[in-house]
């Protein structure tokens, strides 16, 4: 027996039945007063944003009811616009009070329990659960996932209030929240044996999800669903044709890897003989590369641009840091951002992250602090490389190899050269070291060592009166007491320079460029003989005997570049020697020149900088060295302070005279040469 709905029109009630005798599952309808507002069949409520208000013409219900079971079923449609799109609601258990929304029997995330019965008897294979199905204009179709529905029942007449959520693998959950009434909704009855399951029990792979929906290649996906095979190779995943590595799997997750050369395009599954199942898109992100970035040097607030491939167009997507700090991004295309020195930031690597990937620099943005260096006007030849020295408020500074040039300054802004006031050969001269103690300047040279008290008028020792122009590099004075080796004879005097005595080294014949801390505890050489490109000589030595005996240090330090006529490569302190050399190579170039420090006398070392250094130079408690920037150490090497230098310069050599921090530049670009000094506080 079929029975027409319930409506009601101006308030009045217009009964429209089919009697018949078979009308035993029909409820007494009560009267109803004219006068008062009655309900009506209707639906109100939001769908994934829409709000939709229906009348009786939108909906229909079908009661489901067979002889013998008290449980009642109704199956109630909205169709929600013109095009098709419909709510429907399915309640397996028609009685007041709520029930809650679970995962449909059959879904990809609830694959149902094949052989289902209605009320565990009979044959018929047919589910018995509440559900929500929202199926959309584009034919798509989505089962709720979660939430709740409450239902009255007021004689013939049924209340439904919903509040659900529904999952949608591209965008992800949506809600849907609302309430619909239906008139007489025993009206129209079906037996219980007409219910059609709508997601019946398959043996077919499904995807409900799929995470994420874009990457790179590289990155690890998560696909959801059912009927997958535990057998990783039963399961072929393509993306957009190409296929990627499973990683793992079991029947209702599969874990693979985003392969290369792909192109974004729908995911393709196919599990052992099974048809072929497209899933959603996944798009394809293009890594970020970093090709460069400028300036190399700079300070907090300034800004740096850095250019390369792949970045977003939209800016908040583009996070850059500066050695992990983060930076704020001012503007940004495909292939250029410009970004602000965050504070904090300090010398290291930019990162771009996009999307979860990061794109790295190849080298360090250096961040330093801003000082005002003063140009001293300097315009005469000389070159790149330049060693000082200072003794009292008189400085000297000179070249390496070749060079024709000592000067002298006595009042820190003018020089005079006072090469040729040196008592030597000047045809094949070269100039070794500078140095001063508290009472002369030395000169080394590859004809002997002279002295000078005042920097203009220059005295030649001889320290072996036999061989007069032997030469010499390393020296170390303190007071009246002078040290100087050629080969393995090493020449002292304690009268500053006018009587000499010897002692041989027994076991080397090549040490040189010696040095010592301040306390003369520890003397430190290279060995010339061992210092060769993957040479496995230890060419670092350490003396606690002023010079006499040597020990080869445990760890060799590397390649020294002083050829290059860069001397001020090696200096002490008392709690540390800090050594400029490259690493073993086969072809050690400056540009790989960094700078160590070893607190326990060349057995270890430990790199201070990843910056190119040129220089290094120690006045007391202070170290200080130099390349792209100026660092300043006042607590003998453990912490420094970055400076910037004029923009376009490299330091090249440093030194302290008069309270000025004087660095000797190259200019970058034109290769002149200008010497600047700052007060730094």
């Amino acid at each position: 027996m079929i029975k027409k709905p319930l409506l009601k029109i101006g308030g009045l009630m217009l009964l429209i039945a089919v009697m018949s005798s078979c009308k035993k599952d029909a409820q007494p309808v009560a009267p109803t007063n004219p006068t008062s507002t009655e309900p009506k069949t209707s639906f109100s409520g939001v769908v994934d944003g829409r709000t939709l208000s229906l009348n009786e013409s939108s909906m229909s219900s079908t009661y489901y009811s067979t002889d013998g079971d008290a449980t009642k079923a109704l199956l109630t449609t909205n169709t929600l616009s013109s095009a098709g799109d419909q709510l429907v609601f399915f309640i397996a258990d028609v009685k007041a009070g709520t029930q809650t929304i679970t995962k449909k029997l059959g879904t990809s995330s609830n694959p149902g329990v094949p052989g289902l019965r209605v009320n565990g008897t009979g044959t018929v294979s047919t589910t018995t659960q509440t559900y929500v199905k929202y199926r959309t204009t584009g034919k798509n179709t989505f089962y709720a996932i979660s939430g709740a529905i409450d239902i009255s029942i007021t004689g013939n007449d049924i209340t439904v209030k919903w509040d659900i959520k529904f999952l949608n693998s591209i965008s992800g959950e949506f809600s849907s929240k609302g309430t619909y009434t239906v008139l007489n909704y025993t009206a129209t009855v079906k037996a219980k044996s007409d219910i059609v399951d709508p997601t019946p029990v398959t043996v077919k792979p499904t995807i409900e999800n799929m995470t994420p929906l874009s990457g790179a290649e590289g990155d690890t996906v998560t696909l959801t669903g059912v009927n997958y095979s535990a057998t990783i190779a039963d399961n072929i995943l393509k993306f957009n044709g190409t296929d990627a590595k499973i990683i793992s799997a079991n029947t209702t997750k599969i874990k693979a890897i985003v392969p290369k050369q792909g192109v974004t395009g729908a995911v393709t599954l196919r599990v052992k003989n099974s048809d072929i199942l497209t899933g959603p898109t996944f798009t394809y992100i293009l890594p970020a590369k970093i090709t460069s970035f400028a300036p190399a040097v700079t300070k907090i607030g300034d800004t740096v641009v850095i250019k390369g491939s792949n970045f977003s167009t939209t800016k908040a997507d583009n996070v850059v840091k500066i050695k992990n700090v983060a930076a704020t991004v001012i503007a940004a295309s495909a292939t250029q951002i410009s970004a602000v020195v965050p504070t904090g930031a300090a010398t290291g690597r930019i990162t771009v992250t996009i999307g979860g990937h990061t794109a790295t620099s190849t080298s360090d943005i250096v961040i330093g602090n801003g000082v005002a260096w003063q140009d001293l006007g300097f315009t005469a030849t000389i070159s790149n490389y330049n060693q000082a020295a200072t003794l009292g408020t008189k400085t000297i500074f000179a070249g390496g190899l070749k060079s024709n040039y000592i000067y002298l300054t006595t009042n820190g802004t003018t020089f005079t050269n006072v090469y040729n006031a040196l008592p030597f050969n000047k045809t094949l001269l070269e100039i070794k070291l500078v140095a001063a103690n508290d009472s002369a300047f030395y000169v080394t040279t590859n004809y002997g060592i002279a002295k000078s008290k005042d920097g203009s008028t220059w005295t030649k020792l001889t320290p072996n009166a036999n061989s007069p122009d032997i030469g010499f590099t390393g020296i170390v004075a303190m007071g009246n007491t002078v040290n100087v080796i050629n080969s393995n004879v090493l020449y002292t005097s304690t009268n500053g320079g006018t009587t000499w005595t010897t002692a041989v080294i027994a076991q080397l014949a090549g040490l040189d460029y010696i040095t010592s801390d301040a306390a003369a505890k520890y003397w430190y050489a290279i060995d010339a003989n061992g210092n060769l490109p993957n040479s496995n000589a230890k060419p670092f030595y350490r003396s606690t005997d002023k010079g006499k005996t040597w020990t080869a240090t445990k760890a060799a330090a590397g390649y020294y570049l002083y050829g290059f006529g860069q001397q001020e490569f090696m200096k002490a302190h008392n709690n540390a020697v800090f050594v400029l050399y490259t690493p073993p190579s086969t072809s050690p170039s400056v540009a790989d020149q960094r700078l160590y420090k070893s607190t326990n006398q060349g057995d270890a070392w430990t790199k201070v900088t990843d910056e190119t250094v040129y220089t290094v130079k120690i006045n007391g408690d202070e170290v200080m060295y130099g390349g792209l920037t100026f660092n300043l150490s006042k607590d003998g090497g453990s912490n420094f302070t970055k400076y910037l230098v004029p923009s376009g310069y490299t330091i090249y050599g440093a030194e302290k005279s008069n309270g000025y921090y004087y660095i000797f530049c190259t200019n970058n670009t034109t290769s002149a040469h200008k010497i600047f000094r700052a007060v730094i506080q």
